[in-house]
């Protein structure tokens, strides 16, 4: 057989040991003249965006500018599980606390802070459900995707992962079967049953999701974070 020059071996990692001394510069250690975002949030778990007036925003000093929903595609984006997730809420509706429902671009990370106070945003709430096993139901009355059933199927499978279109509010629904399990149980000494749950997050990553960007004449260039 033939001898490969990488399978099979103990390859030294090449940025092993930048990594080890503290040598390695990630995004965020990037020292440059840059604009800064802060995110602008839903404090409701389920309402209607009535208004939003950002004159005061805008007239604040070291805003550049605001971003909003008409200023963003109308397209969705995710990955296996996030798949009818859009940048910002396109039909006025915010679905979760805490989901983007725009941007303050500003001078400093600070004035975007200050600056995002002054923002006035009318909402009207509308039913939510809190409870997990209420929300799974079929016929759980309140409805979260409403149009579900018109999405397309996910660009990624993870594992025969697939979209769940009978439950309105599941998106992405996971099935994992592995072996004869009513054998297992049988020939089981011991059977412990129970339900277990984890917080969602990136295995290995040793910075956040960050990047930077910028115009050079007619050349864009965008600098993001690697694992």
């Amino acid at each position: 057989m033939e001898e490969l020059s990488v399978v099979g071996k103990s390859l030294t990692k090449v940025d092993a040991m930048d990594k080890a001394m503290g040598r390695t510069k990630y995004t965020a250690d990037f020292d440059a003249s840059v604009l800064h975002v802060k995110i602008i949030r839903s404090p409701h778990a389920h309402a209607k965006i009535i208004s939003i007036d950002t004159s005061k925003v805008e007239a604040y000093p070291g805003v550049r500018g605001v971003v909003l929903p008409d200023d963003v595609p109308k397209k969705r984006t995710g990955y296996i599980v996030c798949v009818d997730k859009y940048i910002l809420p396109v039909d006025g509706i915010v679905r979760y606390i805490g989901e983007p429902v725009g941007a303050v671009i500003a001078d400093s990370e600070e004035i975007a802070e200050e600056a995002m106070q002054f923002l006035d945003i009318k909402y009207e709430t509308m039913p939510a459900v809190f409870d997990a096993e209420e929300s799974f139901k079929k016929d759980c009355p309140v409805v979260i995707h409403p149009n579900k059933k018109e999405y397309g199927q996910p660009g990624v499978y993870l594992m025969g992962s697939s979209m769940e279109r009978e439950i309105p509010n599941a998106c992405t629904v996971l099935k994992i079967h592995r072996g004869d399990t009513e054998k297992a149980f049988k020939e089981a000494d011991l059977i412990v049953e129970n339900r277990y749950t984890f917080d969602g997050g990136s295995q290995a990553r040793p910075e956040l999701f960050v990047m930077d960007a910028w115009i050079e004449g007619d050349v864009y260039t965008v600098r993001a974070a690697r694992t």
